[in-house]
């Protein structure tokens, strides 16, 4: 709440989702499954309950604490609890609480599971998605708010606070140097090429093998980054006339149950209304190498069409959809094995903190939430400041 606060004019508000009905749609035939009943969502129902379950088991064990909001207390490799190395599916199996995972599920944008099969996913990856921390927003125990006019006002705070001379927009890191003592980046910016000097370099970019390119990566770390995998998210706002007003078209498989309505990547999460304008909200994932914004936005009109073809909307007549506002969210589901998290990876990650002079933040390092990061970040800046 401090980091709100630091502003004005940011006014913090209950966060109002829109309300729609919602079509369950096998979005590889574009077929209404007119038989399947999503799970009960509601206080009190089993989802719910297992949910609770699933909180107080992370905050006994201290789960919690190790994995939020960094992993500063994580056990050495060999020392993390087996917990954390099973799989999702393994897990909610062995505490019985397989009821929470069709709530979960969308809350995680597919579960993080764009690279891989939802179950399968760690449990240790699955916690970065899912972490305590959002269990007790979805239980209720802490609010969950919103900026009143738009999360994109506090953005446009910070960047007026630090000034245009401070924040580069548009811009890509072409080059970086860095020692003991000091860093030097050369960026691509609209006007030119600029470098920057410092004394310490803060990575908050996601350490893809690509974003990494530029930097002078030693062996040690030019290995460690190769470990990592993922998939890849994409996000947008779109317009299609066939598309009910009022109506979340939300993909469930054919022969997928209630309590395991999951699919494989690549796929399209939901197309959802946001009342009352002509608006959707798509999510769609799939493998890093392949899934960029052309292969998204062209499985989308793919996915309508389906839907036109199988009557579940109208006949496009050839209309294409409109993308309002389209970006790629970046490395999804991005973790390591059980084998590599037990040789020591997120150890070694945490003793590159400092390392020529550079620090990371992020998903690699942190739970993938705005609030956990910032928290996170207040305390990397501390370290930060003191080792310089």
């Amino acid at each position: 709440m401090d980091f709100f606060d630091r502003f004005e004019n940011i006014t913090l508000t209950s966060l109002n989702r829109s309300v729609t009905t919602t079509k369950y749609v096998d979005f590889g035939t574009g077929q209404v499954l007119v038989n399947f009943t999503a799970v009960d969502r509601g206080s009190g129902s089993p989802g719910i309950a297992a949910v609770q379950k699933f909180h107080d088991l992370c905050e006994e064990k201290g789960y919690g604490n190790m994995t939020t909001p960094g992993y500063w207390n994580l056990p050495p490799g060999p020392d993390i609890p087996d917990d954390l190395l099973l799989s999702l599916g393994e897990f909610v199996k062995k505490y019985e609480i397989e009821a929470m995972l069709p709530i979960v599920y969308p809350s995680t944008g597919g579960g993080v599971g764009s690279r891989g099969p939802f179950l399968d996913l760690l449990m240790f990856t699955f916690l970065k998605a899912f972490p305590p921390a959002w269990a007790k927003a979805m239980l209720g125990t802490v609010p969950t708010k919103a900026v009143e006019g738009g999360n994109q006002l506090l953005y446009n705070a910070i960047g007026r606070e630090l000034g245009d001379e401070n924040v580069l927009y548009k811009s890509v890191v072409l080059d970086v140097e860095r020692s003991d003592g000091s860093v030097k980046v050369m960026v691509g910016t609209a006007t030119g090429q600029k470098l920057i000097k410092a004394k310490r370099l803060l990575v908050a970019i996601q350490a893809t093998r690509e974003n990494l390119e530029p930097f002078d990566l030693d062996e040690q770390e030019t290995v460690h980054f190769s470990k990592p995998k993922y998939g890849r998210s994409n996000i947008g706002i779109i317009t299609h006339s066939k598309l009910e007003n009022g109506v979340t078209y939300r993909h469930v498989p054919t022969g997928a149950t209630p309590l395991a309505p999951f699919a494989v990547p690549p796929f399209v999460m939901s197309l959802g209304n946001l009342p009352p304008t002509n608006l959707f909200r798509v999510g769609a994932s799939g493998p890093w190498e392949t899934f960029d914004t052309v292969a998204a936005q062209a499985m989308v009109q793919v996915v309508i069409e389906k839907m036109a073809a199988q009557r579940t909307i109208p006949n496009t007549a050839g209309e294409k959809l409109v993308a309002v506002a389209w970006e790629e969210h970046g490395a999804s589901g991005f973790g390591v094995s059980a084998e590599d998290m037990r040789a020591g990876f997120m150890e070694d990650m945490y003793k590159m903190q400092g390392k020529k002079s550079t620090w990371w933040t992020g998903e690699g390092v942190a739970a993938d939430f705005s609030t956990i990061l910032w928290a996170f970040n207040e305390d990397l800046t501390k370290r930060m400041v003191e080792d310089m």
